[in-house]
């Protein structure tokens, strides 16, 4: 089977295809991610981005490094102060920093853990995203935002040296959407 990994906002699904060429099967070993975007007359596009052979497996080692992580304790102070918890494991910001600076940047494994919806795999992926990304994709990105806390991380680490930081910031900013407007104000 040939494998692809539609990545939809907010879920990850994967979604199997066999390949009618039995030959082709054992030449294609590469997992293809599909995204939708929005362009400004609001058609909907595809955009395809072959991923390494290695991501897939990065993905999967980085969710199970960071379930290893769990801390039930964390989970219920956060509880007893009347916290929304949910997809959360309670891992702290110093030990996902520490397991974040055992990978390169990565925009596809980035937007793979980002993708998730999860607090831990988000900020992961705060700390993982490339440095030139453009404005649309992390525009896109934060849409799809957990909480105000990966807001704010997504701000401080990853806007804060965006190029264009000007730009994005006065536009998120004015915009009606409180993540947007944190992590704009963080950076």
């Amino acid at each position: 089977y040939l494998f692809f990994l539609c990545l939809k906002i907010p879920s990850l699904t994967h979604i199997r295809s066999p390949s009618a060429d039995n030959n082709r099967k054992k030449e294609i070993k590469n997992i293809i991610f599909v995204k939708q975007k929005q362009t400004k007359s609001s058609r909907q596009f595809m955009e395809y981005s072959v991923l390494s052979p290695d991501t897939e497996p990065r993905f999967k080692e980085i969710q199970k490094r960071i379930r290893r992580l769990q801390n039930r304790g964390n989970i219920e102070s956060l509880e007893h102060l009347g916290i929304n918890t949910e997809n959360q494991i309670g891992a702290s910001f110093l030990s996902l920093k520490t397991l974040a600076a055992c990978y390169q940047p990565d925009e596809n494994l980035a937007i793979l853990l980002w993708n998730t919806c999860k607090r831990e795999e988000q900020i992961v992926a705060c700390l993982l995203l490339p440095k030139k990304i453009n404005k649309e994709k992390i525009t896109q990105l934060i849409q799809n935002c957990y909480n105000f806390e990966v807001a704010e991380y997504l701000g401080s680490f990853f806007l804060y040296n965006f190029e264009k930081l000007t730009e994005i910031a006065t536009e998120w900013i004015n915009s009606e959407k409180p993540y947007m407007q944190i992590a704009a104000l963080t950076a």
